[in-house]
């Protein structure tokens, strides 16, 4: 009788492959020995050795895919811990941390490598790239624009001296009018305005602390300083009559009149300044200052405009808000020279009538108004962007 063995073919799994060959051998090998033992009892000795040929044939195909199993278990498994490596690496990437150490590579770097074209190629071409601090970049520099409130203070004194001479000739009498007229007024003010400016500046880093630097501005101004003060007019009056053929008379009177209501008004319309700053950096984002320097501004009064100039010192805080802008707060204080307006004229007027009377008045006016403790303290807030790097 010829024994039929059937083996079922499994297809390659680890472990799982492995316990179904061994059992399929066992068998193999059982119904082997059952087919010699029946082929010897019916003394077929062809029949038992072709038996034993397929059974080492089969034996030996076991064997192979035995091999083929174990080597396909082996590579899966380096796959699993090369997908593993290099989800860490994605990972480590998303979240910005520092890349691995090359002396802290798995043992198993060989492995991960040579199964890297079985993964998606972006996993492999990954790099992780730190952030690049913030660099404060006081240096350098910068624009800015700002806008505060100002309160001006001023005095005024008026004087003016009038000369009036009078000559009346006529038939009968000629007469000579002499009159002075002065005046003298006090005023004192002090009124809020605004003002705005652009600037220009550049810093020098002295040090990871201290800072020197340099800056222009100019600006508009919105002042009106109004004034008020008392006066006093004296008017001295002399008048000499000479009569035909007789001796000339004279006459004369003094009058003062004083007024405690008088107002006046003086305008700032513009400022420029140079200024030097230095200070200290409190920590890369806070700045704190002295400043220093000059001050032109252009006022007008009594329908004229002119020019002050004076020193200007203060104080500021900036903080550094985001890279490259900056906030500040200031206080200055501007101390303006005194100033003298003088003005000066002479008049003559000529009147004549048909009855031969003639009239001729000369008058000179000078007068000065001198402007002095003129100062102006005031606070800002601005903005200023600086070139540096980031």
């Amino acid at each position: 009788m010829t024994a039929v063995f059937s083996v079922p073919k499994v297809k390659p799994q680890p472990r799982r492959l492995l316990r179904s060959y061994a059992f399929a051998l066992a068998v193999a090998v059982a119904t082997g020995i059952s087919s010699v033992a029946h082929a010897q009892s019916a003394s077929d000795s062809a029949q038992v050795m072709e038996t034993i040929k397929k059974l080492e044939a089969r034996v030996a195909a076991l064997e192979g895919d035995y091999k083929r199993a174990k080597q396909d278990a082996a590579e899966a498994r380096a796959e699993v811990r090369a997908l593993r490596h290099n989800t860490a690496i994605a990972s480590a990437t998303t979240n910005k941390q520092a890349p691995i150490a090359s002396g802290a590579m798995p043992t198993n770097t060989a492995a991960t490598l040579s199964h890297a074209t079985d993964a998606p190629a972006g996993l492999y071409s990954m790099s992780a790239k730190s952030p690049r601090p913030i660099d404060p970049g006081w240096g350098g520099l910068y624009v800015g624009a700002a806008f505060g409130l100002d309160a001006v203070h001023a005095r005024e004194s008026f004087s003016e001296t009038d000369n009036i001479v009078t000559t009346d000739t006529g038939l009968s009498v000629t007469s000579v009018d002499t009159g002075t007229e002065n005046i003298r007024q006090a005023y004192n003010g002090q009124s809020l305005g605004a003002v705005s400016s652009l600037s220009l500046g550049y810093n020098y880093m002295i040090d990871s602390k201290d800072v020197l630097g340099a800056q222009a501005e100019g600006g508009l101004a919105d002042t009106h300083v109004n004034l008020k003060g008392s006066g006093a007019l004296t008017t001295t009056t002399t008048i000499v009559n000479t009569p035909p053929g007789g001796a000339a008379g004279t006459s004369g009177s003094t009058n003062t009149n004083s007024n405690t209501t008088l107002t006046d008004l003086i305008e700032n319309h513009w400022l420029v300044s140079a200024l030097l700053r230095g200070g200290r950096l409190v920590d890369s984002s806070d700045y704190v200052y002295l400043l220093g320097g000059y001050t032109y501004g252009r006022f007008q009064a009594e329908g004229e405009g002119f020019g002050l100039s004076g020193g200007t010192v203060g104080a500021g805080w900036e903080r550094q808000v985001v890279p490259g802008w900056t906030l500040k707060a200031e206080y200055r204080y501007t101390r303006f020279q005194d100033k003298d307006l003088l003005f000066t004229n002479q008049n003559r007027q000529t009147q004549a009538t048909t009855g031969g009377y003639l009239s001729v008045q000369n008058t000179s006016v000078a007068n000065d108004t001198h402007f002095s403790d003129l100062d102006m303290h005031s606070v800002w807030v601005g903005v200023s962007h600086y070139f540096g790097s980031y």
